[in-house]
């Protein structure tokens, strides 16, 4: 998280840590995001959205690729 140690203990309390796993649900107006977390939506404001750094996961298949 980009931001400094001043925005880290607010989104700990939001649920957002290092690591944590959530689905981005939706963007707002002005550039806010809303995201689905612990089973939970949290909104960002555009801001606090530009700050965390956010890495996408690949789906995952039902199917294995065959070979041969």
């Amino acid at each position: 998280m980009a931001g400094g140690v001043a925005m880290a203990p607010s989104l700990r309390a939001l649920g957002l840590r290092p690591g944590v796993r959530l689905r981005v649900t939706g963007r707002e107006a002005f550039g806010g995001v809303a995201v689905a977390l612990a089973g939970a939506r949290v909104v960002l404001d555009a801001a606090t959205a530009r700050r965390v750094g956010v890495t996408p996961v690949l789906p995952r298949h039902r199917c294995a690729p065959r070979h041969g």
